[in-house]
């Protein structure tokens, strides 16, 4: 980006997937004075959701927003139904004008999409603060099943990206018969490495990155025992999708 004169920009908007608060530091600690608006919306609902409006919005690092007007809102517990209270995490469901009536000759995928009182089921899983602020976690089907515990890959992604030597990352499941599922991580270096260790197929982490990217983890909750398979990819690999998702298909 240094070779480039980014003195007239004032403000990036993002959307698509979560992102992180160490992400957004590390961007302002370098742009100063450019402010980050997040959005989320779904072509269900028209692209309508949440979004930051405003520059104290904006300082809530890793809010999608506030609701959109007109639009309301509720956590729902995937399991059972029930709506859940602020500051727990849940399946995000949303009402309002903007939705959609169905999906086009396809009863199927409508009946499990829309309930019967118009609440659209986003399959995101979000929690909404005391001040009514939407916190994305990931997507619902994409959660891991480790050990009984639903693991949030966004998270973990996060966490990987904290590294100085990791560009990118993508966490997807990994069958395992012990614990149901492991997290594995498929990683692009930020720099070029030409070590014996990278190969391809992709070989394990180096010891010794290894070890520094577990020191991001130690005092995580979800990590100490969670996450054992790394998969090194080359650093010009780009797993994104244009508009900035991981493409965990391929």
């Amino acid at each position: 980006m240094s070779k480039y004169d980014l003195s007239s920009l004032k403000t990036v908007l993002s959307g698509g997937a979560p992102l992180s608060k160490e992400v957004i530091e590390g961007f302002v600690e370098k742009y100063q004075t450019v402010r980050i608006l997040q959005g989320y919306g779904l072509t269900e609902s028209t692209g309508i959701g949440a979004s930051t409006d405003t520059l104290e919005e904006s300082r809530r690092y890793g809010t999608a927003g506030l609701l959109s007007p007109s639009m309301e809102a509720k956590i729902v517990d995937p399991e059972s139904g029930k709506a859940l209270p602020v500051n727990q995490t849940g399946e995000l469901w949303l009402r309002g004008p903007s939705i959609m009536k169905g999906y086009f000759f396809n009863p199927e995928a409508t009946s499990s999409t829309l309930n019967s009182e118009g609440w659209l089921r986003t399959g995101d899983v979000c929690y909404i603060d005391d001040d009514g602020f939407i916190f994305v976690v990931d997507r619902l089907k994409e959660l891991i099943k480790y050990k009984g515990y639903q693991v949030p890959p966004a998270e973990l992604e996060a966490l990987l990206l904290t590294h100085t030597e990791i560009a990118d990352a993508a966490v997807i499941p990994f069958p395992d018969k012990e614990a149901g599922q492991f997290p594995m991580a498929y990683v692009a270096l930020a720099v070029v490495h030409h070590e014996p260790w990278f190969q391809t197929p992709p070989q394990p982490f180096p010891a010794e990155l290894e070890d520094r990217v577990f020191s991001v983890f130690e005092s995580d909750r979800l990590l100490g025992s969670c996450i054992g398979v790394y998969v090194v990819v080359d650093y010009e690999y780009d797993f994104r999708q244009t508009i900035g998702m991981a493409c965990k298909k391929s």
